[in-house]
């Protein structure tokens, strides 16, 4: 025997539902009432609801499924039922989201029009992926039977599509989501990030601007304009405004009394004793000291350096010989006995 339904579909998106678990998930709302040919309301005390999502074009891919079961022998025929609150039993329909693994996905994400989904072909009319239009509605489909039923009873397909205010839901204050600024993995999936401080957006504030201290702009040193590109062995000189390259030879050449000479590799410049420059190599190879000027300042343990060429040392003491020895910090030694 067919039961005749009459049906109000009402969708309703709530931050809080009758289960704890299901807080912050969306929610769809579904209200009717069943009548029997014969005019009285189904009155089953175990009414078997089975209520599914699915996608919207013609492949009809199976987004959501939920068990629900409800007396109603004391409801004239009445029932409402919230998909997701947490009183039915989810069957676990795997779904990949934007090249992800198959998994479980929330409502929330299901009814989000963005990215691509990806089903096991068994549960698609035709293909076995959906990508989402800006304002893809869903389908709801309902089945339904009591005790007398050997089979379920479908309900015919129903769209839900926005109801006009939800289209301010797709905007923040006005602003499409393409207008917000977001962080999103190289596959999609939106990253949950700490929100900016006032500092951090003051800080970024400077930066739009080009005025942060924390960073120097392109072209810039200490604030300051650099005028010109410096090319190889130019260094920048500050005139008290901007910098400026300059040619680090040519600022020593302005003091020189006479045209400093270009020296090759490994050479300095050298004084040549009268008033002007040459150029010089360092020395490399060894050689022995012939001779030491005398001076104050060259000794050897405190006995001064003589012009002989040779080192003398002071005595201290007649030669001997000795079984017990003295010596100073210098190892020498000072008496024998």
């Amino acid at each position: 025997m067919r039961l005749f339904c009459l049906f109000i579909l009402q969708l309703v998106v709530s931050l809080s539902t009758t289960a704890e678990a299901q807080v912050g998930q969306a929610g769809i709302t579904y209200m009717g009432r069943i009548l029997r040919p014969d005019g009285t309301p189904l009155s089953g005390k175990s009414v078997q609801f089975k209520l599914q999502l699915r996608a919207p074009d013609t492949g009809r891919c199976l987004l959501y499924e939920e068990i629900k079961l409800l007396d109603m022998s004391t409801s004239n025929g009445s029932f409402s039922l919230t998909i997701n609150d947490g009183t039915g039993s989810r069957t676990s329909t795997l779904i990949g989201v934007d090249g992800a693994a198959p998994t479980v996905v929330n409502l929330d994400r299901l009814l989000a029009n963005r990215g691509t989904f990806t089903f096991n072909p068994s549960d698609c009319s035709t293909g076995s992926t959906y990508s989402p239009n800006a304002s893809d509605g869903r389908t709801l489909v309902v089945y339904f039977r009591d005790e007398t039923m050997s089979v379920a009873e479908p309900v015919p397909a129903v769209t839900i599509n926005y109801v006009p205010y939800s289209f301010q839901s797709k905007q923040i204050a006005g602003f499409d989501i393409q207008n917000l600024m977001r962080v999103q993995e190289a596959d999609g999936t939106l990253t949950s990030i700490s929100p900016l401080s006032k500092a951090n957006f003051d800080a970024l504030q400077l930066l739009v601007a080009g005025t942060s201290s924390l960073y120097e702009r392109p072209g810039r040193l200490a604030g300051s304009i650099i005028s010109g590109t410096p090319s190889a062995g130019q260094v920048l000189s500050y005139d008290g405004s901007q910098w400026t390259a300059v040619d680090p030879v040519a600022g020593v050449q302005a003091f020189a009394k006479s045209p400093l000479p270009a020296c090759g590799a490994n050479q300095f410049l050298k004084d040549n004793g009268s008033g002007g420059f040459v150029c010089a190599t360092a020395a490399t190879s060894g050689g022995t000291v012939t001779s030491v000027a005398a001076g104050t300042g060259l000794t050897t343990g405190g006995s001064a350096i003589t012009t002989s060429g040779s080192i003398s040392l002071a005595p201290i003491g007649s030669g001997g010989t000795g079984f017990k020895v003295s010596y100073d910090t210098y190892g020498r030694v000072t008496s024998a006995v």
